[in-house]
């Protein structure tokens, strides 16, 4: 269903969170390579419903158009397809630093930047602050107030990883690697 569901979505950001969930089965395998023997019934498992999947119509349908976006990211920055994916990505981290010499103060008020609130004031959902989630909380709160959210933000999302690295290491626990791999970049740049 995951897979299924990054190539039908078209969502480079799903592909990333993927590869991050996928990073931290290396980890877990460099770190416990006892688990391997358990790790190669399931890596079998996952092939054939792999090689499955990839035969469904849907699938070769998504996987196009995921590649059309990929591509044509590549173009708009003129660079190579993991160059422009990179560059999105940092960009969303970068865009409202850019821009805190144009944001009020205090802001421009909780919840302006958000579909509801564009909804309520003009009428219909927009982007009108902006369209990437640190950029949104910076102009509504301000520079000083977004700033110690973002970093609060980021904090959390460091400590669940220092969480669940410890629980690898000390108890041999790998779910809350996995599941913080999965919610790491939500927690991070996600919408709360």
């Amino acid at each position: 269903a995951l897979v299924v569901g990054i190539a039908v979505s078209g969502s480079r950001a799903a592909v990333l969170e993927v590869g991050l969930v996928a990073a931290c089965l290396g980890v877990i395998l460099v770190l416990r390579p006892n688990l391997l023997n358990n790790f190669g019934r399931s890596l079998f498992i996952g092939i054939v419903v792999l090689w499955v999947v990839t035969r469904l119509p849907v699938f070769h349908e998504g996987i196009g158009i995921l590649s059309d976006r990929f591509v044509e990211s590549a173009e708009a920055s003129d660079s190579s397809i993991g160059k422009g994916l990179l560059s999105r990505t940092l960009e969303g981290f970068t865009e409202p630093f850019y821009a805190m010499d144009r944001m009020p103060t205090w802001g421009y008020g909780l919840g302006l930047g958000t579909n509801g609130g564009a909804r309520f004031l003009i009428g219909h959902s927009a982007f009108l602050l902006a369209e990437n989630e640190w950029s949104r909380v910076m102009m509504e709160s301000g520079p000083l107030i977004g700033v110690m959210f973002i970093l609060w933000r980021v904090v959390l999302a460091f400590y669940l990883l220092y969480l669940a690295l410890r629980q690898l290491l000390v108890f041999g626990q790998t779910l809350p690697l996995f599941i913080c791999a999965a919610g790491f970049f939500a927690i991070l740049n996600g919408s709360f």
